[in-house]
């Protein structure tokens, strides 16, 4: 899948340019940032002009999303598929065979506990497309305090 960015220019000449599908929005707008000239002259001519705009195109959905953060930031080593918890009110069982929880503390904070552990692969699915969220709004050449939080917690959790 080839992502690609309607680029405008400072003389009015519009650009779709194809490029890698890996790439953010942020990497996008980062390249072509405005205000940069590039030569979009064609032959021994050059014309050298401004980028006054930068659209890329929008990704075409959450899956799309998704598979795009799991080959830029991390390796999926964790059992996929939808985990749920089981509770006889001695054991908690995390399914599909991830984990049992021997009940010693307040039978009411373990189950919270297996509700979070249960949780976990759509809490990271979620950050992961909020991260893409925000990095596609962010135009500073920076990641804001929030990005840089959901990128340390993702790498916690997948490092």
């Amino acid at each position: 899948m080839l992502r690609s960015a309607k680029v405008t220019y400072s003389d009015g000449t519009v650009i779709n340019t194809s490029l890698a599908s890996h790439l953010t929005d942020k990497e996008i707008h980062k390249y072509f940032k405005i205000g940069k000239s590039f030569n979009i002259g064609n032959g021994p001519a050059d014309n050298m002009q401004a980028v006054v705009k930068c659209e890329p195109t929008p990704l075409k959905g959450l899956l799309e999303v998704f598979k795009l953060f799991k080959n830029k930031i991390m390796k999926t080593q964790h059992t996929k598929g939808n985990w749920s918890y089981k509770s006889n009110g001695t054991f908690f069982v995390i399914e599909p065979n991830i984990a049992n929880m021997l009940t010693l503390k307040d039978f009411e904070e373990q189950e919270a506990n297996a509700k979070l552990i249960a949780a976990a692969p759509e809490l990271l699915d979620a950050l992961l497309e909020a991260l893409d969220q925000l990095e596609s709004w962010n135009q500073e050449s920076e990641d804001t305090f929030t990005m840089k939080r959901i990128k340390e917690v993702i790498k916690k959790a997948t490092e």
